[in-house]
């Protein structure tokens, strides 16, 4: 993001004058320089600010450029420029008296992928995009894949949180699934192989599995959905005829599944769904109070989220899926045929024409 030339521009000397006079609007803004900018603020260099609209967010943008300086002698002189980004948004539209200030939401940072926050979300996409878009009906009438991970509660309580183990369909076989779009992480994980297949048949230990994929199957039972495909447990490893045969198919287990669950890019299958610390300590809320009013209402100010979209680490199952739900690096972020969304509602507020090649690519 970068601030445009027709957004207003102040010097941050003025900006803090205003505000020790007075200013409610500028003792806002400089809370939030102070917050999320501290070294800016400290530094002696000269400041400038910009303000604009993105994705339906205030950007707040803090500009400082150093002195000229002489890189070696006979060549030009540049400057370093610095640039910090605050989005400032409400989070209730009737608390806010400031029209300037957009309604929008803030994302949670949950302990856990069993959260409320985030299987209510889920659910809402899932369920509006069942109900009124005609190009992502769930295409039941094909065939499962060949081997899928069967999930159940588990009856010995919290030391196996649920029972898991390798089913082999039958041709005809009809059920809803969920692909798992991961990271080929580089430290050994649990595989099937002609050696254990027999075994994973019977049951597979949930302490032997990863945490990105004990996270996976804990969010989509969770969802109601008993079934899950995961490539390295679902394909025997060392049977050349199976990866063939297996590898042929695999566009059709995504295209045909429920949708499918992405995992963050770059984090090996250690890692889990979750992204701990990502996000903390970013948000600050701000009271303020209108001055026509005297009512107190609340700014939220933060350091803005990764909205586009990230090299993930396997592109082709995205595009193959049609439904992509994947946990990213600070909030949910959805992508169906027909729709892209996400926690905050800052991909909503996208341009649509920003999204069709993705969807074309779906169709």
């Amino acid at each position: 993001m970068k601030p445009t030339a027709s957004g207003p521009k102040v010097l941050l000397g003025d900006l803090l004058q205003s505000a020790e006079a007075g200013c409610p609007g500028c003792g806002v803004l400089v809370k939030a320089i102070r917050h999320h900018a501290p070294e800016q603020i400290r530094s002696p260099e000269p400041f400038e600010l910009r303000m604009y609209e993105e994705r339906g967010f205030l950007i707040l943008a803090v500009v400082s450029r150093n002195p000229p300086y002489t890189k070696a002698r006979g060549e030009d002189q540049t400057r370093q420029t610095r640039q910090t980004l605050i989005e400032l948004f409400s989070q209730d539209y009737e608390s806010c008296l400031w029209s300037l200030i957009p309604t929008m939401h803030d994302v949670p940072h949950p302990e856990s992928v069993s959260s409320p926050e985030l299987l209510s979300q889920a659910r809402q996409w899932i369920a509006g995009c069942e109900a009124s878009h005609a190009a992502c009906v769930s295409p039941l009438s094909f065939s499962l894949p060949k081997r899928l991970v069967q999930i159940q509660r588990s009856p010995r309580g919290k030391h196996d949180k649920f029972s898991l183990r390798l089913l082999e369909t039958k041709p005809g076989d009809i059920d809803r699934y969920v692909c798992l779009s991961h990271s080929r992480c580089m430290n050994p994980i649990i595989t099937t192989q002609r050696r254990n297949v027999d075994l994973h048949y019977a049951a597979i230990p949930w302490d032997s599995l990863p945490k990105t994929f004990q996270d996976a199957i804990q969010f989509v039972f969770e969802l109601g959905i008993g079934l899950i495909w995961i490539d390295c447990l679902c394909v025997v490893q060392d049977d050349d005829a199976d990866r063939r045969e297996e590898a042929a198919k695999m566009p059709a287990y995504y295209w045909n599944s429920y949708f499918t669950l992405g995992a963050a890019s770059g984090a090996d299958s250690s890692a889990g769904l979750l992204r701990r610390g990502v996000g903390e300590g970013t948000t600050l809320q701000i009271a303020a109070t209108d001055e026509r009013t005297s009512k107190r209402f609340y700014i939220t100010a933060r350091k803005p989220l990764t909205h586009q979209f990230e090299t993930i680490d396997n592109e082709k199952e995205r595009l193959l899926s049609t439904r992509f739900l994947r946990f990213g690096p600070q909030e949910l972020i959805w992508e169906c045929r027909q729709t892209t969304d996400c926690q905050c509602g800052g991909v909503a507020q996208k341009s649509e024409a920003q999204f069709q090649s993705n969807a074309a690519l779906r169709r």
